[in-house]
């Protein structure tokens, strides 16, 4: 039975190192004799992949305790295969049906039946072929293995990728949105700045034409930088651009009561609406 044990450990270590998620696989291998099925029985009742034997027409031939523990299982006369695993892929892809009909080896399905007796459950399925000492198809083996805990976990972490990539996703669009709209307000800064610098010169231009000293104030009480040439030639050629105005028209300590009266009327003016 040497063929046989090598059966069971492709089984046992294939099903297991499926890569990704699950995927669909052969493994060739020389089917079974249909004289080796008893010795495949007596060991199938100790093992704890789910066992279901059955004839050419289908029907069931031999089930293990695994398989009517996982299957909400019970034995009728008559019934086929598909009547007590219910199998998604029974009139699709039965891979009972295949491996008899190529008389093949070992295949690897993922399926997923909701006769479980815990409800819904997920398998990964691998059927062998049997034949008779004549060479023909006697009937056929399928394992079944429950990787329900395996596929939920993995349904999982997808679940949490795609939620993280929708995170990202927002988070892109956020950027590149406020970085537009960065752009677009940097753009109105600029054309604003540009419009100011026009306007400033107008304002030094008209100044300089009038023989008055004239200067603005800024919120903070400090004069701008756009006055007119005459108060340079009134306060002798001084650069009095951000001083306190109070203190360009009072200067001397001894007229700081009138600086201060000018200061309050000047945060009297800024206060008004």
């Amino acid at each position: 039975y040497l063929h046989f044990w090598l059966m069971l450990l492709v089984w046992a270590v294939g099903g297991a190192g499926v890569a990704g998620r699950f995927e669909h696989g052969r493994c060739e291998l020389r089917p079974l004799a249909i004289r080796e099925v008893d010795a495949l029985k007596r060991l199938s009742d100790d093992l704890l992949d789910a066992v279901y034997i059955v004839d050419r027409d289908f029907k069931l031939v031999y089930a293990n305790p695994a398989l009517r523990q996982l299957f909400r299982y019970r034995e009728r006369p008559g019934l086929r295969c598909e009547d007590h695993l219910k199998l998604d892929i029974c009139q699709t892809a039965c891979p009972l049906r295949d491996c008899m009909k190529d008389k093949t080896g070992a295949r690897w399905r993922e399926t997923r039946s909701e006769a479980g007796r815990q409800g819904a459950v997920s398998l990964l399925s691998g059927a062998h072929a049997l034949l008779g000492d004549d060479g023909e198809v006697a009937g056929a083996i399928i394992f079944l293995r429950d990787v329900s805990a395996e596929v939920a976990l993995h349904d999982k972490y997808k679940a949490m990728l795609d939620k993280e990539r929708h995170a990202k996703e927002i988070l892109e669009r956020a950027v590149i949105e406020r970085t537009q709209e960065l752009a677009k307000r940097s753009t109105e800064l600029e054309a604003r700045d540009v419009e100011l610098s026009r306007a400033n010169r107008e304002i030094r231009d008209i100044l300089d034409n009038i023989n008055q000293a004239i200067f603005t104030v800024n919120g903070d009480l400090r004069i701008n930088a756009e006055y007119s040439r005459y108060v340079e030639t009134v306060l002798g050629e001084v650069l009095i651009a951000g001083l306190p105005f109070a203190g360009v028209l009072y200067p001397r300590p001894q007229d700081a009561g009138r600086r201060q009266k000018l200061e309050d009327w000047g945060r009297l003016v800024f206060a008004q609406p």
